[in-house]
């Protein structure tokens, strides 16, 4: 599917400005190009991803364990470090076994615990998928010169340290949106009104 057009600073000020003067059209045409970038790289991951048959969740359990195979890693650590709550690693890891592409062992060092381990199938698979996950991954920023990718780091980094003001529910906006306005009753002229 080929990317639509992203909307102008002109169309957006102006879809924008009558309801909305104390926003800045500037920052909103901006938001919305990393919105839209952020939701349709997403949606490319997905599809390649899918072309090798796993899904991005899986992927990450999988590339966590490939740099961690000579310790393994307990279902807490790949929970934190993939961000995500522990009864989706769970879940994550109950499909990564079925498929034989994990083991879980008992935990050396916590008798209650368990330790999740890369198998051959698993070490196997990555070794096939990664090379082209890395060409097409370094096609996507061959775009932008070193510089310019450092600097998209950098930037990116910084828009990063901002979720909060997306996330946090609690999270004290610059914007306040004004109260809805009443609906007005329409006055019917004084005669009408005598009449009744």
């Amino acid at each position: 599917m080929a990317p639509s057009k992203l909307p102008s600073r002109y169309e957006v000020e102006r879809v924008i400005a009558k309801d909305f003067p104390s926003v800045d059209a500037e920052t909103m045409a901006s938001a919305l190009v990393v919105y839209r970038v952020a939701l349709e790289l997403t949606e490319a991951l997905d599809a390649h991803f899918v072309r090798h048959g796993i899904t991005r969740g899986r992927f990450i359990v999988l590339l966590l364990l490939f740099r961690g195979r000579s310790t393994g890693l307990s279902p807490a650590v790949l929970a934190e470090r993939s961000a995500v709550t522990r009864a989706t690693m769970s879940g994550l890891v109950d499909t990564l076994e079925k498929d034989g592409f994990v083991r879980r062992a008992d935990d050396p060092n916590d008798g209650r615990g368990v330790i999740v381990h890369l198998t051959r199938n698993g070490e196997r698979f990555l070794r096939k998928m990664l090379p082209d996950h890395f060409q097409r991954t370094a096609a996507l920023l061959e775009v932008l010169t070193k510089a310019e990718r450092h600097q998209l780091a950098e930037l990116l980094g910084r828009v990063h340290e901002a979720l909060p003001a997306l996330r946090d529910k609690d999270h004290e906006a610059a914007y306040v949106p004004p109260k809805p306005r009443r609906a007005r009753r329409k006055r019917l002229p004084s005669s009408a009104a005598a009449s009744k």
